[in-house]
């Protein structure tokens, strides 16, 4: 009898998960409101405080430029560059002022800093009309000190010319009284002197105004001392008038060296105020800059504070629901273990036996509605699998006898594609060499061919040659008989040379006679016969010469005769030798005009077996291409059937394993 069925699993597990879902949506929406009062905290930093803090320091970075900026144009002395850095300024007021302009925006409903706006507005306004001021006072100031410099560089060249170049004037002078007013004269203007250079070194106003009082009084004196000095010597006058008016101006009136510092010194002063004040005002703006960023840092530490408060008490309250749900989900999570354990076991029995090979193991169905139909599902896998097991083993004994079978015949059939492939591999290698030796006989007829072509040129070559020697021997043996005959001209020249000699010799003897006769004659006539006698001497030492001479040069034309005989004898056996080279040249032209007959034949020979050569190259070529094609199909075909019998052993393998797993299963 069957057991009643129990309630779904897959039921309660919803229950359970619905019942988590509620407390973790409850748990969310709790910590969802602790993050909206931290993120108002934060808001509130984001919205209030970091904005002022961040303009107030942009304020502050914008009026210290500014400042920067008026304390460059202080130290500045180029107009151009005073020019420049003033336009900054009043770039830097404008950018303060913007600075400004958003912080009174961001903080028009907080009561707590108006009065520090307002304040920092006045400042504001004050700062940069006294910058302004000051800047026009340093300019004041800069023109002051030129002015000062040029009438201070004035005075002392009208001091030095109303003092020493008076004194020239007035050294020549013996007048007591002009003496007197003279000395007068130079004690006043000593004082005066004294007096502006005193006042020109201070810096105190109120000395320099004593100094001005003073020389007011002393200039009517210099200029009374100055006036009777002149009246005395009128000349003093020309030189003098216009430096000594200058003198008086610059010491005591309006435009005057001592009213130029003055000027300066006031001018500086006001300078001075400037600045102090403006340094009064910056530490003012600095102060209330501050106290924002440090009203910002108290609003930031209290929203801190809060967002800390709101963090701890939404840690809390998810610690107490995070409790509540862990409880919870172990209690859901025993109740559906024990529902699930007992049927899960069963199952997992059944598929443990099926898996060890046993295919009889049923599932118990009478379990819960999930693990029931899961038992089902088990037991009809179970069948199906006892069949299919079962035909598999019939199947398996079938397709081992067909395995053993295919692979001896795969065998035999690899053993003869493999001789076939040797006998192919064999011929296509002859086919290859018998290639190479028709392109070897191919490329020596084509050789034999090009030699053939260089032995005909060589013979057309020797036989101009031929020619040549034997028009060159032609034209020697020409030559040769000219030659001979010039020779023959030489001899016969040679001969009538030996004729005169004759007569010249026997002049000189002659000579020589009549000589000695005259000597004979000139000794018979003594003195008077003397100087005949001596010119008989000459004559008859010159008749020996000439007889000398003629000897020497028979012998030499005799020497002469008898070498043009022997050169003639020469000439004629190399003319008959010539002779005998022409007709050899001739003979060897001939010989080679029928070997160039025969190269030529030979040269068409080749030609014939060189065409025949190549045609037997290309033959054997696509012959040896058609085997080696043949090689490659049968190593392919080795390779397929060497393929099939790898296939076919790993087949008979796998017929034999599957066996074996077959065997594991109980039918």
């Amino acid at each position: 009898m069957k057991k009643k069925q129990h309630t779904s699993v897959i039921r309660r597990m919803y229950a359970g998960f619905a019942m988590m879902v509620i407390l973790f949506t409850a748990m969310v929406f709790m910590m969802l409101d602790g993050t909206s009062r931290i993120h108002q905290q934060l808001q509130q930093v984001t919205d209030t405080a970091l904005p002022l803090v961040s303009y107030s320091n942009q304020a502050s970075v914008r009026l210290l430029a500014a400042d920067k900026l008026f304390k460059d144009f202080l130290t500045s002395q180029d107009p151009a560059r005073m020019d420049a850095y003033e336009g900054l300024f009043t770039d830097a007021h404008a950018r303060f002022s913007d600075s400004l302009a958003q912080l009174v925006i961001l903080n028009r409903d907080n009561a707590e800093v108006q009065h520090q706006l307002t304040t920092l507005t006045a400042i504001e306004q004050r700062y940069f009309q006294e910058a302004q001021t000051a800047m026009v006072n340093y300019r004041t100031q800069m023109l002051a000190q030129h002015e000062r410099q040029q009438s201070t560089r004035q005075f002392q060249r009208l001091y030095t010319t109303l003092y020493d170049d008076m004194k020239e004037q007035l050294a020549d002078q013996r007048n007591v009284a002009i003496t007197m007013m003279s000395k007068n004269y130079f004690l006043k203007l000593k004082q005066t002197e004294t007096i502006t250079s005193d006042a020109l070194a201070t810096e105190d106003i109120d000395a320099i105004n004593k100094a001005i009082r003073n020389n007011k009084r002393y200039v009517n004196h210099v200029g009374n001392a100055y006036r009777s000095l002149s009246t005395m010597m009128p000349a003093l006058k020309m030189a003098f008038d216009q430096p000594i008016a200058r003198y008086m101006r610059d010491i005591g009136q309006s435009g005057g060296a001592l009213d130029a510092h003055y000027q300066y010194i006031e001018s500086r002063n006001k300078l001075y105020d400037n600045i102090h004040t403006l340094a009064a005002e910056i530490d003012k703006a600095t102060q209330i800059l501050d106290s924002f960023r440090h009203y910002a840092s108290g609003q930031m530490d209290s929203a801190i504070d809060r967002a800390d408060v709101a963090y701890q008490q939404g840690y809390k309250k998810a610690l107490i629901f995070g409790g509540i749900m862990a409880a919870l989900a172990m209690a859901i999570g025993w109740y559906v273990a024990q529902s699930v354990r007992k049927p899960l076991q069963s199952t997992l029995t059944t598929l443990e036996a099926l898996a060890n090979g046993d295919m009889t193991k049923r599932n118990d169905v009478n379990q819960s509605v999930e693990f029931s139909q899961l038992g089902v599902y088990i037991n009809s896998l179970a069948d199906n699998l006892q069949e299919i097991l079962g035909r598999l083993s019939q199947a398996s004994g079938e397709l081992t006898t067909v395995a053993e079978q295919n692979q001896a015949t795969t065998s035999d059939a690899k053993q003869r594609l493999h001789e076939q492939r040797q006998q192919t591999a064999s011929v296509a290698t002859a086919m290859t060499e018998m290639e190479h030796s028709v392109t070897e006989v191919s490329q020596s007829a084509q050789n034999t061919m090009q030699r053939i072509h260089d032995v005909e040129h060589a013979s057309q070559t020797g036989r101009e040659v031929m020619n040549n020697n034997i028009d060159t021997a032609q034209q020697l043996s020409a030559r040769l008989d000219e030659s001979v005959q010039a020779v023959a001209n030489l001899q016969q020249t040679s001969g009538h040379i030996g004729s005169i000699l004759d007569v010249i010799r026997n002049i000189a003897d002659q000579t020589n006679l009549l000589a000695l006769n005259a000597a004979i004659e000139a000794a018979r006539a003594g003195d008077q016969g003397r100087g005949f006698a001596v010119v008989a001497d000459e004559v008859r030492v010159l008749a020996k010469r000439t007889t000398d001479s003629t000897a020497e040069i028979e012998q030499m034309i005799t020497t002469l005769q008898d070498r043009a005989s022997q050169t003639m004898t020469l000439m004629q056996s190399c003319l008959t030798e010539m002779d005998n080279s022409i007709e050899q040249a001739n003979n060897a032209n001939a010989a080679m005009e029928a070997i160039q007959a025969i190269i030529q034949e030979i040269s068409m020979m080749s030609a014939h077996i060189a065409h025949a050569a190549e045609e037997q190259r290309d033959t054997t070529a696509s012959t040896a291409r058609t085997l080696e094609g043949i090689s490659h199909i049968a190593d392919a075909n080795f390779a397929s059937m060497e393929e099939v019998a790898a296939a076919s052993q790993t087949l008979d393998v796998l017929v034999h394993q599957q066996n074996d797993l077959v065997q594991r299963f109980k039918l």
